[in-house]
């Protein structure tokens, strides 16, 4: 120990007598500052005399030894001249253990504490810290906060004033982190010291974004309004078709380690964009690429709704293409091709005219068509903006649907509201009938992008005698909104009024989000019933002879259930904002409001006859106090939330009768991945988001596809309320996949077999497949090697295959738009004439590279295709199956031999085809689906039999082709570890084949 200072019995400043021992300095021992380049420091063996006594107390970790830590620091610092205090403190935490291990509590933050509150009590001018504070010092001060924890960086830089304006001394600082590739560390420290203004993007922000550190990005740029712009506009020149971003990372002047050019793709780069412009509110003009991209996303979107689906009518298409195409010559342009790719070439021929486009590039089918139709030259540009493309029904009309439920109402009992008279007319009826009871239901304007924020333009209000529709886009003025304020008031507040809805918190939460004005009034509405908790409630209580899907129970579903006839959904999605509205969309709007007081009825009179013992005024949710949804939660704290207690009241829940994985249809949380893909290994109908994606993104996947929502912690305290009870399960996070996936299980009361497990394909969740032998299997093999070498694929349309997957489907900006239908907002099947789109990694030259490697021991008995491996598992000629031997058996995922890339991109497009050809069963065999020339199964999904390796095909007599995507799979000893994994939840032991399994 360095040399001990003489004691004395005086404490300095104001500590009592005595309470100094022998081995502790005292301001006796006054050393004299010594001045080198600028900062003033003390000998080292007079500065470890303070710090070996400190940490000695530290270890202790006693609140008395704390309080005698921060008597020693008061002691020291008296001990010397005022100049020395902030190097003093500097090296105290310079040398102290346990600063650079970057804990929350460390000797240097506690120091650093006691350092402030000293500052406070003993202040010294402006002038003499500006002359002590000097550059060389606080330099050295960052350099220590950039090695140390970040509530260590936060004194720091409030203390040594590291944050001031005149800071730009500390850019060299920075540009060696650069330097040594420390680009979140810099990025770090920028932000704590505010020097954004003295980097480029290619300094910080592009070198994360190509590490795939958003988060930090985000971060770094939030209070940048022209670093945003800039980043924005960066982004979006990235997603300029035929960009080589690959070139631009080679060309940079600082080489990043640890490039992700998976996630550098134009799709996810698009995600981004959007992300960053909806977060910053930035204007869209910055990046018309990635508007482009979603306009045409959209486009394809209500091509496939028309086209495919036929679920669409045709004056809303067009309604809807005009609004989205606007004045864009590019997509008006794709529009027309769209049209000649979905065989319509009158279509084409009458929209390339109507929008001024060069007819000379058309095919010469559309030539034709144009010389035909002798009335195309008719309509002008100026006609289709004012929507004189809808006098085409006239010629071409849907074909009549009469099956489905009509509106028993007469038109003239269908009365649109626009002025504060009829609103006062609608409340009389109300108020003045007895028993009063109204179906309340709402519509907006479909929103194709988050960026644009959707409005409710019509609240519909049905009383048994008359459908009010009220025009909220007329009635909400300034000088009407006080009035319009009042009738919600009355009318929600109301406890003589009974109100009927379906999934009707969505449609309040709506409103309120349209006009915050209305949000005092809804969270004191009264006796509101919401028709789709109390259907399921009757039709679980009520013997059925056909059964009801109740986990994706829409409108439309309880219609049929008491009707028997199903709603015309084709006006759903339409423009609610323009004027006037047509008769099409006028009836739709009155029916689905009216239509609750039909269904109520019905249900009343059902419960009546059977004698059912049911609340007919069932609460729509919990009353439990919310939780906030704070960013990190500890897991104490969450383990507390998931307690016994809310355990306890989930084992109250009422289980319905079992069912099979196929069955169930569920969205995991972002933070439980790994469940969901167990989850899919069992034959679950699982979706999975993202870990960007907001958690409330699973409450509209449950409104609009009926999933039921698996997530954790304070997440589940928010959605808990807006969620039947037996549609959500907190999941216990701590947990292990496995033990969660048997919990999972148990709640939904499922029993799984072993013909579920690999039911579902692990990349794209879909559950339609095609058998094939060993001799078809061959022989597509060899076929698929003739094409490659031929490089005979089919030929990509005129449309990116990518601008369909930059479209996630419509992104609602409301809750509870769709709530009845099976829509799907993933990706969606492309026109007949459309390639389907590949994985970048299974290109010709890693095919062969796969195809010419030998198969290894773990190759030839693996249940997953090896169509499946990495990129870099590709080119060393390795299959996946070599990393899932190196797997913890107690902890496999059965995805883990694809990216989580390739399970969104394949698996959003193999749902929706998955749930239109075979609903929730739990798999599907087609038979006559193989293409055996072409090597393709339904006659567009290409079979990607190339990266089976050719000795497998001496081991395996039977592989399963996905329809959905065209993996191939096969079952080996893979299957039965799987198989073995899940033994505590299988009924019995026999595969999908018939054969026993080896315990």
């Amino acid at each position: 120990m360095a040399e001990e200072c003489p004691s004395s019995s005086q404490g300095p400043q104001g500590d009592t007598p005595g309470e100094a021992t022998a081995a502790i300095p005292t301001n006796r021992w006054v050393p004299q500052p010594k001045k080198k380049d600028g900062i003033y420091s003390l000998d080292k063996p007079k500065f470890e005399t303070w710090l070996e006594p400190m940490e000695e107390l530290w270890e202790d970790q006693q609140q008395k030894a704390k309080v005698e830590i921060i008597q020693l620091l008061r002691r020291a610092l008296s001990s010397v001249d005022p100049r020395l205090h902030y190097a003093l403190v500097l090296d105290l935490l310079d040398h102290s253990r346990d600063l650079r291990k970057k804990k929350p509590e460390t000797l240097g933050l506690y120091i650093l504490r006691g350092f402030e509150a000293w500052l406070k009590a003993n202040p010294l001018s402006a002038e003499v810290k500006s002359s002590i504070l000097t550059p060389e010092l606080r330099s050295l001060a960052f350099h220590l906060a950039a090695s140390s924890h970040s509530n260590v960086f936060d004194f720091l830089s409030r203390i040594y004033n590291l944050q001031g304006p005149d800071n730009s001394f500390l850019v060299s600082r920075v540009n060696i982190m650069l330097a040594r590739q420390q680009f979140k560390e810099a990025a770090t420290c920028v932000i704590k010291v505010h020097l954004q203004d003295h980097f480029s993007l290619e300094d910080i922000c592009l070198p994360l974004i190509f590490q795939d550190k958003v988060n930090m990005v985000e971060k770094y740029v939030q209070h940048q309004p022209e670093l945003q712009k800039a980043l924005v506009r960066q982004l979006d020149a990235f997603c300029e078709q035929g960009y080589d971003i690959d070139s631009f990372i080679r060309d940079m002047r600082i080489s990043i380690p640890g490039v992700r050019m998976d996630k550098l793709r134009r799709r996810h780069l698009t995600k981004l964009i959007l992300r960053l412009v909806k977060m910053f509110k930035l204007d869209m003009a910055l990046c018309p690429n990635t508007a482009r991209s979603k306009d045409l996303g959209a486009i394809k979107f209500l091509f496939h709704k028309r086209y495919i689906e036929g679920s669409m009518a045709r004056d809303v298409f067009e309604e809807l293409v005009i609004s989205t195409v606007g004045d864009n010559k590019s997509v008006q342009e794709e529009l027309v091709d769209l049209f000649v790719g979905y065989n319509d070439p009158q279509a084409a021929a009458r929209w390339a005219v109507s929008y001024g486009l060069d007819t000379s590039q058309l095919p010469e089918f559309v030539h034709r068509e144009l010389q035909n139709d002798t009335g195309a030259n008719q309509n002008s540009e100026s006609d289709m903006a004012d929507g004189g493309g809808e006098n085409w029904d006239e010629e071409i009309q849907d074909e009549p649907t009469p099956d489905f439920y009509p509106l028993h109402l007469a038109d003239e009992r269908v009365l649109l509201v626009s002025t504060l008279d009829g609103l006062q007319e609608c409340l009389d009826e109300i108020t003045n009938m007895p028993d009063s009871i109204v179906g309340i239901d709402m519509e907006w304007r479909p929103s194709f992008t988050p960026t644009k924020i959707a409005k409710v333009a019509l609240c519909q209000i049905a009383t048994p005698n008359t459908a009010y529709l009220l025009d909220m886009v007329a009635l909400w003025t300034p000088e009407n909104k006080a009035d319009v304020i009042s009738f919600f008031t009355q009318l929600l507040q109301s406890e003589e009024i009974l109100k009927l809805g379906f999934e009707i918190s969505g449609d309040y939460q709506m409103l309120g989000r349209s006009f915050p004005e209305l949000q005092p009034v809804l969270k004191e509405e009264k006796r509101t019933v919401d028709l789709h908790v109390l259907g399921k409630q009757v039709i679980q209580k009520a013997p059925q002879s056909t059964p009801v899907q109740l986990n994706c129970l829409g409108l439309t579903d309880l219609v049929f259930y008491c009707f028997g006839q199903r709603l015309d959904k084709r006006d759903r999605i339409s423009d609610w904002e323009k004027r006037p509205l047509r008769p099409a969309q006028v009836q739709y709007a009155a029916l689905d409001a009216f239509c609750l007081l039909e269904i109520y009825q019905h249900l009343k009179e059902k419960v009546s006859r059977l004698g059912l013992e049911l609340n007919m005024e069932p609460s729509r949710f919990s009353k439990t106090k919310k939780v906030k949804n704070k960013t990190k939660v500890k897991a104490k704290a969450v383990r507390t939330m998931e307690g016994p207690s809310i355990w306890k009241k989930i084992d109250q829940v009422e289980r319905g009768p079992p069912i099979s994985p196929g069955q169930l249809a569920v969205v995991c949380d972002n933070m439980l991945q790994g469940l969901g893909r167990h989850l899919r290994s069992c034959g679950v109908d699982v979706k999975i988001l993202d870990n960007n994606d907001e958690h409330d993104k699973a409450l509209e996947l449950h409104r609009l596809e009926g999933r039921a929502i698996l997530t954790a912690g304070a997440p589940f305290y928010s959605l808990r309320t807006r969620v039947p009870e037996d549609q959500i399960m907190p999941v216990e996070a701590h947990k292990k996949a496995r033990f969660q996936v048997q919990e999972v299980l148990n709640f939904f009361n499922v029993v799984v077999t072993p013909e579920d497990i690999f039911s579902r394909c692990q990349v794209c969740n879909g559950n339609i497949y095609v058998k094939v032998s060993n001799p078809e299997m061959r022989r597509l093999w060899q076929r698929k090697q003739e094409l490659i070498a031929k490089q005979a694929r089919p030929a990509v349309a005129s449309y990116e295959d990518e601008d369909l997957d930059d479209f996630d489907g419509m992104i609602i900006s409301g809750v509870g738009d769709y709530d009845d239908d099976d829509y799907e907002e993933e990706e969606l099947p492309r026109a007949p004439q459309a390639k389907w789109g590949t994985y970048s990694w299974n290109s010709h030259e890693n095919s062969h590279a796969a195809n010419s490697q030998q198969p290894s021991s773990s190759q030839t008995d693996m249940t997953q295709e090896l169509s499946l491996p990495t990129s870099a598992a590709v080119q060393q000629g390795q299959s996946a199956s070599t990393e899932l031997a190196a797997e913890d058996e107690a902890d496999f995922d059965p995805a883990s031999v694809c990216t989580r890339e390739d399970t969104l991109v394949v698996g959003e497009k193999g749902d929706a085809a998955a749930s239109s050809a075979a609903g929730h069963s739990p798999v599907v065999y087609l038979e006559n689906a193989v293409d055996y020339e072409k090597v393709l199964v339904q006659g567009s999904v290409q079979l990607l039999v190339d990266v089976v390796p050719s000795g497998i095909l001496d081991q395996v007599e039977l592989f399963f082709c996905c329809a959905t995507c065209g993996k191939v799979f096969w079952e080996g000893k893979h299957f039965e570890h799987v198989c073995s994994q899940f033994s505590h939840v299988l009924s019995h032991s026999t595969d999908r084949q018939g054969r026993e399994l080896k315990a």
